[in-house]
């Protein structure tokens, strides 16, 4: 039976909450180690990043690497009841807060990314609750980022790359025509790659 996307959402929840502290540590420190080295990340000034919260794949490791070396760092805000989302710049980790659904967000004094304008390079970081080995990405079924990726792709050329423990990944997921691809998925076992 081919499972759906709630199945398979509740499915990979439980898959990554039977990770140990430990296990969670190493596995952050193998995709970290990946990430500084991969040449999207190491090319571009741009990185627009989640916040990590409870037991996703950790990014404040990440977030910390890109502003020691001068990277602009942009972290996602939910601004409306609609679902709208939007990325604000951030000096220091220090300046990002308890914000929706509890997630850590950065308040919105700094300046916002636009979405209307083309970059050369740029690189987002990706949650996701569960990924295939074609791309496809379901998250927690709100459709924050799908939604703002279609606002941004005409315009802007961001590189997407999900950061996931490999208890994530699926050989195939359903997936809808609003879905947006990941161009690459980094886990602690290695990557999958299509563009």
């Amino acid at each position: 039976m081919v499972k759906n996307k709630i199945q398979v959402r509740k499915e990979a929840l439980y898959n990554r909450s039977l990770l140990t502290d430990e296990e969670r540590s190493d596995k952050n420190q193998k995709i970290f180690n990946q990430i500084i080295h991969c040449n999207e990340y190491q090319n571009t000034n741009i990185v627009l990043i989640y916040a990590s919260y409870q037991n996703e794949a950790d990014t404040f490791s990440l977030m910390k690497h890109a502003l020691e070396t001068g990277k602009e760092v942009y972290v996602p805000k939910v601004t409306g009841c609609d679902g709208t989302m939007e990325f604000f710049r951030i000096s220091t980790i220090s300046e990002l807060k308890e914000g929706y659904k509890g997630i850590p967000e950065p308040d919105n004094s700094q300046s916002i990314f636009p979405v209307d304008t083309f970059f050369d390079s740029c690189l987002m970081i990706l949650p996701g609750v569960a990924f295939d080995k074609t791309g496809n990405r379901i998250g927690y079924g709100k459709g924050f980022y799908d939604r703002y990726l279609a606002r941004c792709k005409v315009t802007c050329n961001i590189y997407k790359i999900a950061i996931a423990y490999d208890c994530q990944i699926y050989d195939r997921l359903p997936s809808d025509i609003t879905d947006i691809k990941m161009d690459r998925i980094i886990t602690e076992k290695g990557e999958y790659l299509w563009n």
